[in-house]
């Protein structure tokens, strides 16, 4: 299992050069389905422990493309759209129909994009909760 994951971090890596602003609705589009997708089946064990920062992520890629926040580095933002259509694919390395592995690869390359953006996601969480409180409204609430 081991050697999966590698490759699917070595394919999310790759991926990254890939990506450009345009694929960053799309990214988070295809990722937020996925997501609903997940809560009304059930989250996968596997994800459980980053379900926040998934959700995070695909809130930090809408506020960029919609031009809300653009404290970011551009890499990150591309990490993080590489990282969301990796996840929101049905056909990567460990398909997501396998039962019990199906979400192995998703939570390594996902797990390596919230390390390689740590400090950028941290920052945008912060800014979230302040920009939330100005409208009087709840940090996830979207």
């Amino acid at each position: 299992m081991k050697n999966k994951t590698d490759k699917a971090e070595k394919v999310f890596l790759e991926s990254i050069d890939h990506m450009d602003e345009e694929s960053v609705k799309e990214a988070a589009r295809q990722a937020d389905k996925k997501l609903k997708d997940l809560k009304e089946s059930g989250v996968p064990t596997l994800i459980q422990d980053i379900w926040r920062d998934i959700v995070t992520m695909i809130f930090m890629s809408k506020d960029y493309y919609s031009g809300k926040y653009r404290d970011v580095p551009l890499k990150s933002i591309l990490s993080i759209t590489a990282a969301l259509l990796y996840f929101a694919s049905p056909f990567d390395i460990l398909p997501d129909f396998i039962p019990l592995s199906g979400f192995i690869d998703d939570a390594a390359v996902l797990s390596l994009c919230i390390k390689l953006i740590k400090e950028d996601l941290s920052s945008y969480i912060e800014w979230r909760k302040e920009s939330r409180k100005k409208e009087n409204k709840p940090v996830y609430d979207d």
